[in-house]
């Protein structure tokens, strides 16, 4: 099999070429520790380019992990935002030696070549787990903003310090047509108690609005831990609020309002994410 040209760039900024397709992380959100036996989840938005795409079929998504050997993968899923409302595309793990759904294109065994190109420090206790979307990944026609969720489970992992990468690509497609992140520490704790100090922070999660600064719409997407009364307000510097774009029960999970009020003039403006008692906010600038 020829090896297409490898470009690789190790930074938290993931960059993924797919076939004229380009893919580019715009936030990663991961917490910096956690608690022996605890759970957490990790989530990264993912700006979808398609200028330029000449693949025809859609592909099959291929997200690698690297993870503590010990640790358990609740689940790996794609988040896409159709009119406000998420679709999940899930993904299943493909174990060593095991093809991916378009066999004979490009990699087959991903979990091999990986090691290869990325070999994980045996007395680091990492190692590469590889999932691949149950379903092909559609092309969008336009500049889109979806998710990758990912849910760990601590419970086997002992405590200390682990870095996480994160590896994205396409069945059919070569390591090179993909791009490995840098080093996310997680510090996993022995005890409950910053477990319990630190689950609102690590649970909740409200994410920077895209695109910003923004002309005309953007969207704000947040993770809820527990389904609950949850609002999402703008205001302005003086605290006046300007709009409601959530009031209501929401339920467990990720979720995505958009902001396109043509009467807002330019300036800089605040949202809130309000859910039981968690509350948080983040600036955001309007530009006409």
């Amino acid at each position: 099999m020829t090896r297409k040209q490898k470009y690789f760039k190790i930074c938290i900024l993931l960059v993924v070429i797919i076939a004229g397709c380009s893919l580019t992380i715009t936030s990663v959100n991961q917490p910096s520790q956690a608690s022996y036996g605890s759970s957490f989840g990790a989530v990264f938005s993912v700006t979808i380019d398609p200028s330029g795409n000449t693949l025809t079929d859609p592909p099959y998504g291929i997200i690698g992990l690297l993870v503590p050997k010990y640790c358990g993968i609740t689940s790996v899923r794609v988040i896409d935002y159709v009119q406000s409302s998420p679709s999940y595309q899930y993904c299943h793990r493909l174990m060593p030696g095991v093809s991916d759904s378009q066999p004979g294109e490009g990699i087959d065994d991903w979990f091999a070549e990986l090691n290869t190109e990325y070999p994980v420090i045996q007395a680091y206790n990492m190692e590469w787990r590889i999932y691949e979307t149950n379903t092909p990944c559609s092309i969008p026609s336009q500049q889109v903003v979806r998710q990758v969720q990912v849910l760990v489970n601590l419970a086997q992992t002992v405590p200390g310090t682990y870095n996480f990468r994160y590896f994205v690509s396409t069945a059919g497609m070569t390591v090179g047509t993909g791009d490995v992140s840098g080093d996310h520490p997680l510090h996993v704790l022995q005890g409950t108690a910053v477990e319990e100090q630190n689950q609102t922070s690590v649970s909740y999660q409200l994410l920077q609005n895209y695109p910003n600064p923004f002309n005309s719409s953007t969207k704000i997407s947040f993770n809820l831990p527990e389904p609950g009364l949850t609002s999402v307000k703008i205001y302005d510097p003086m605290g006046k609020e300007i709009a409601v774009l959530a009031d209501t029960y929401l339920e467990q999970g990720p979720h995505q309002v958009d902001f396109n009020d043509e009467t807002v003039p330019s300036g800089i403006y605040f949202y809130v994410l309000r859910s039981g008692s968690f509350r948080d906010m983040k600036r955001m600038v309007l530009l006409r």
